[in-house]
């Protein structure tokens, strides 16, 4: 490991206040008094929430019953987060701690050797998605590739994950993952991953190009070829920050 990377990975996994995703439980401003701010801190991220019209302090997750995370949303009336082993957690806010935090379903499969990362995103009102994305790593020169997709939409009544997407189109990165009907949404394809390239423990460093992004169909289980030459101007144009998705709500 060069001395730039080892010193990067040990002010990220030693900072107590590193935040990494903010997810809210209802409209801060329309409904203040339900609202809910949690956010995912430190190098292996932890959970932190406070209730911005209650509390005056953050309340942390007790380590000893929340395993960390790479993900969180939250879904009806609970926080759902995905665990760096892909095990789902549900749980409620409660004045004291996570002390009822459940496990809502057990990873899907044994991890496999390839460095894997998980996401959670909602396809509509109802339905909860998980995405699981393997990458590769290459040392000379230094670069990550994802190689496959998964999707799983999980079952609610009987607790379990099917590998399903549908006529959706997901958008999956690490400031927020999106997902929009494909059919009602002219240019996106269905049952397609659009991805960038986010955070890793790896590469995630100065000097790393970012170049791992593109369109993955989950049906086929094959990436899409894409012209990258603008989009790899835009992600240099960006320096070091992670790219995020945006769904536009103006209608011309």
């Amino acid at each position: 490991m060069d001395e730039e990377r080892e010193r990067y990975v040990k002010v990220r996994s030693n900072c107590d206040y590193y935040v990494s995703k903010v997810t809210i439980s209802a409209d801060p401003i329309l409904n203040a008094k339900d609202c809910i701010v949690l956010v995912m801190y430190k190098g292996f991220c932890r959970l932190a929430f406070i209730r911005i019209s209650k509390d005056k302090s953050w309340t942390y997750t007790d380590e000893r019953y929340c395993q960390p995370v790479q993900d969180v949303i939250y879904s009806g009336d609970k926080f759902y987060a995905v665990s760096t082993r892909g095990e789902l957690l549900s749980f409620d806010i409660t004045p004291e701690s996570y002390s009822d935090v459940k496990l809502a379903a057990r990873r899907i499969r044994p991890v496999e050797m390839s460095y894997q990362k998980f996401y959670i995103v909602h396809s509509n009102e109802k339905d909860l998605l998980m995405d699981q994305r393997y990458m590769s790593f290459e040392l000379e020169p230094q670069s990550r590739r994802t190689t496959k997709v998964l999707v799983f939409r999980f079952d609610f009544d009987k607790s379990k994950w099917i590998k399903k997407l549908g006529d959706v189109s997901l958008f999956m990165g690490d400031n927020s993952s999106e997902s929009v009907l494909a059919s009602s949404n002219s240019g996106c394809l269905p049952n397609c991953i659009y991805f960038t390239h986010d955070y890793d423990s790896v590469f995630s460093y100065q000097g790393v190009p970012h170049g791992d992004f593109g369109v993955y169909n989950h049906e086929y289980q094959s990436f899409i070829p894409i012209d990258t030459t603008h989009v790899a101007t835009l992600v240099r144009n960006t320096g070091r920050g992670r790219p995020i998705w945006v769904i536009p709500t103006l209608k011309l």
